[in-house]
């Protein structure tokens, strides 16, 4: 279906963590709590992020 963290996507997508509609008020708990953790310890969050993503930190940019 495409590169997770690239720019290429194709296909449809099956998330196989959570599902989209079955899972939102849990996804809106996700990023509500971070939410909190960018606004209550914006060091802790950014070094969770790059933990998780290594040297991929900058994903977003296409």
């Amino acid at each position: 279906p495409g590169e997770v963290l690239g720019t290429r996507q194709t296909g449809e997508m099956q998330l196989r963590i959570a599902d989209l509609i079955r899972d939102q008020e849990m996804l809106d708990d996700v990023r509500d709590g971070a939410a909190m953790v960018i606004e209550q310890d914006p060091s802790a969050a950014s070094a969770l992020v790059k933990r998780w993503l290594g040297d991929r930190v900058d994903y977003g940019r296409v």
